[in-house]
């Protein structure tokens, strides 16, 4: 998987937030912080995963690859720059 879609940057962007906060993300704590449908969000989980950006099984937690975990904290840090600006 080559670059990702502004809405799959989302979905990771959102993820590695609560993941600052929170020892563990479900797939309910994405539907919720992005109002979107549970099937959105496995569905968008499943392409990340294929991408290698996060390990994720079904009804399980969803944790970071090394390659996910940097992705996700210059996507948090490119938005709180935007947002400075």
């Amino acid at each position: 998987m080559g670059i990702l879609t502004p809405s799959l940057e989302d979905y990771l962007e959102e993820q590695y937030r609560f993941s600052l906060s929170s020892d563990t993300v479900r797939v309910t704590d994405l539907s919720i912080k992005l109002g979107v449908s549970l099937p959105s969000v496995t569905k968008a989980l499943r392409k990340l995963k294929n991408g290698q950006y996060i390990y994720y099984q079904r009804y399980g937690e969803i944790t970071f690859s090394e390659k996910g975990k940097k992705l996700g904290d210059f996507l948090v840090k490119r938005n709180q720059l935007l947002q400075e600006l």
